[in-house]
C-alpha cells in the first residue's frame, strides 16, 4: 500500500470520526435548543417570574377581600405558585449540565476539521510529488503512460527470461548431441588409423581424411584395373549382373517398402532422416514428460489444464481481493492504534495488561504450588491410612467392646462399609441403632487419637458429649476415658453429677468451679 492510499484512508477515517461527532452534536442541539438560543431561557425565566409575582399578588389580595373572592384569590395564587414550582423543578436549565459536553464535541469537530485539512494538504502535496516523478519517468521512457511502459518492460523481461530458459534447455540438448557426434567422430577417426602407413592423414580434419582416402581408393582401383587389363565386355557383364541383383532385391523387399510407404529404394535415405527426426521428437517428449511429472502427477488433457488454470486464476484474484481488504483493515487498525497512542489510552491498556498478566502468573504459581501440596498430602494420607488401617480397626474394636460392655467384639471394613461383629451376628453400620452408632463413632475417634499418641500436642477436651446416654453407657464411657487417660490427658466439662460419681469410682480427679 503506497503513501497516497494510506493518506486517503486516514482522511476517510477522520471524516467518519467527524461525522459521528457531528451526529452527537446535532442530537444534543435538538434535545436542548437553548444551547443555540439562550434568549429562549431568558423568556422562560421572565414568564416564570411573572407567574410567581401574579401568584404572590393574588395571595396578598385574598387577605383583603371578602368571601368568596378571597378564596378565589387564594386558589389562583396557589395555582400560579405551583406552576412556577413545577416548571422550576422540571427545568432547572439542564443545558448547563450538557453544555460542557456540547462544547467538548464542538472542540473535537474543530480538531477533526483541522486534521482533515492538514491531511488533505499533505495528500495534495504527495500527489503533486507523484505527478512530478511521473513526469520525470515520462521524459525518461519517452511516453506519457509510465505505468503501461513499466508493464511492457516487465512483460518483455518475462518473455526474455522464458527465451533464455528455452535457450539454456536447447543448449543442454545440443551439448548432448555434440557429445554424441564427437564420440562418432572419434570412432570414425579410429577407422582411418590403419591407412596411416599408405595415406598422409596427419594434421587433417575428418573431411580431408575422407577425401584423401577416396582419392587413394580411386588410384588403387585404377591401378588394379590397369594391372588386370580387363576388357570392357567383362565390365558390362558385371554391371548387368549387379542390375539383376538390384532388381531381385527390389522385387524381394517390395512388400517391406510398401509397408513403410516407400516406392523406390532411393527414398530410403529421406525416410531414415524423417525417422531420426521422429525419434528425436519422441525423446524430447519423454524429457518434457519427466519434467512435467512432478507438476502434473495425474494425466490431464489440454481442456482440463485450461479449466484448472482458470480456477486457479479466479482463486488468485479472490485471494488478492481479500488481501487488499485485510491490508485496508490493517491500515485502519494501525490508525486507531496511533490515535490511542496519542491520547495515552494504549499505554494505559498495556499497563493494565501487564498488571493482569502478573496477577495471572502469581495466581497460577500459587495454584500450582497448592496442587502439588494437595497431591503430596493425598499420597501421604493414602500411604498412612493403608499402613495404619489394620491397627486403627483393632484399637476401634477394643474401645467399641468397652463401650458396649463386650456385646460387640470386633469392627471390620468390608468394601468401604464398616461392620460391627457380635458373638452371633454381623451388622452393617446402617443396621445399628442411633446410640450404638454414636458409640462406634466415639470408639473410632478415640482409636485415631490413640494412633497419634506419639505426636500429641494438646489434651482431649470433651464438653457434655454423653447427654443422651443412659446410665450403663455413661459408665462404659467413663471406663473408656479412664483407660484412654493412661496415654492422653483428658478434660471433661460437665454438670452431670452421675458422670462425676463414675469418674470418682475410677479414681479420676474431679474439680468443681
Amino acid at each position: 500500500m503506497n503513501n497516497s492510499t494510506k493518506k486517503t484512508l486516514q482522511i476517510e477515517w477522520l471524516k467518519e470520526r467527524k461525522q459521528s461527532v457531528e451526529e452527537e452534536v446535532d442530537q444534543l442541539e435538538q434535545k436542548y435548543p437553548e444551547l443555540l438560543d439562550p434568549s429562549n431561557t431568558q423568556k422562560n425565566s421572565f414568564l416564570m417570574t411573572s407567574s410567581f409575582s401574579i401568584g404572590i399578588v393574588a395571595v396578598i389580595a385574598g387577605f383583603f377581600l371578602t368571601m368568596p373572592f378571597n378564596l378565589i384569590a387564594f386558589i389562583v395564587g396557589i395555582i400560579c405558585a405551583s406552576i412556577v414550582s413545577v416548571k422550576s423543578y422540571r427545568k432547572r436549565n439542564p443545558s448547563t449540565q450538557v453544555k460542557p459536553s456540547w462544547q467538548e464535541k464542538l472542540l473535537q469537530l474543530d480538531s477533526h476539521a483541522e486534521e482533515i485539512a492538514k491531511e488533505e494538504e499533505n495528500l495534495k502535496r504527495l500527489q503533486q510529488q507523484i505527478q512530478e516523478e511521473e513526469g520525470k519517468l515520462t521524459s525518461i521512457f519517452k511516453a506519457t503512460n509510465t505505468t503501461q511502459n513499466w508493464r511492457d518492460l516487465v512483460q518483455s523481461y518475462r518473455s526474455d527470461q522464458e527465451k533464455f530458459e528455452q535457450a539454456v534447455s536447447n543448449y543442454n540438448s545440443l551439448q548432448k548431441q555434440l557429445t554424441a557426434i564427437q564420440e562418432q567422430r572419434e570412432e570414425l577417426e579410429s577407422r582411418f588409423q590403419f591407412l596411416a602407413e599408405w595415406v598422409p592423414l596427419a594434421n587433417k580434419d575428418l573431411q580431408a581424411k575422407k577425401e584423401a582416402v577416396e582419392e587413394f581408393a580411386s588410384q588403387m582401383q585404377e591401378t588394379k584395373m590397369s594391372r588386370l587389363q580387363q576388357p570392357s565386355t567383362l565390365l558390362a557383364q558385371q554391371l548387368k549382373q549387379h542390375k539383376e541383383e538390384r532388381n531381385n532385391l527390389f522385387a524381394e523387399y517390395s512388400a517391406l517398402l510398401e509397408k513403410f510407404g516407400l516406392e523406390q529404394p532411393t527414398e530410403i535415405p529421406l525416410w531414415l532422416k524423417q525417422w531420426e527426426k521422429t525419434q528425436k521428437n519422441f525423446e524430447r517428449k519423454e524429457e518434457l514428460a519427466a519434467i512435467l511429472q512432478p507438476i502434473f502427477p495425474k494425466d490431464i488433457t489440454y481442456t482440463q489444464l485450461e479449466q484448472y488454470l482458470a480456477e486457479k486464476k479466479a482463486r488468485q484474484e479472490e485471494v488478492q481481493e481479500k488481501m487488499n481488504q485485510l491490508l485496508e483493515e490493517k491500515q485502519r487498525l494501525q490508525l486507531q492504534v496511533e490515535r490511542l497512542q496519542k491520547n495515552g489510552t494504549l499505554d494505559a491498556l498495556y499497563q493494565e495488561e501487564n498488571r493482569m498478566l502478573s496477577e495471572i502468573y502469581e495466581t497460577a504459581l500459587k495454584w500450582s504450588t497448592n496442587q502439588l501440596l494437595i497431591a503430596f498430602l493425598n499420597d501421604l494420607a493414602t500411604e498412612l491410612s493403608e499402613q495404619q488401617l489394620p491397627q486403627l480397626l483393632k484399637q476401634t474394636s477394643y474401645y467399641f467392646a468397652l463401650l458396649t460392655d463386650q456385646h460387640y467384639q470386633k469392627v471390620t471394613l468390608d468394601n468401604g462399609l464398616i461392620h460391627a461383629v457380635s458373638k452371633d451376628e454381623d451388622f452393617a453400620i446402617y443396621e445399628l441403632s442411633t446410640g450404638t452408632k454414636d458409640q462406634l463413632i466415639m470408639a473410632t475417634r478415640f482409636a485415631y487419637l490413640f494412633m497419634q499418641k506419639e505426636r500429641s500436642i494438646s489434651p482431649v477436651i470433651i464438653d457434655d458429649g454423653w447427654l443422651h446416654y443412659d446410665s450403663k453407657r455413661k459408665e462404659n464411657l467413663a471406663k473408656l476415658l479412664s483407660d484412654f487417660g493412661k496415654n492422653y490427658q483428658v478434660i471433661c466439662l460437665s454438670s452431670d453429677q452421675e458422670m462425676m460419681n463414675y469418674y470418682r469410682s475410677f479414681n479420676q480427679s474431679v474439680i468443681k468451679f
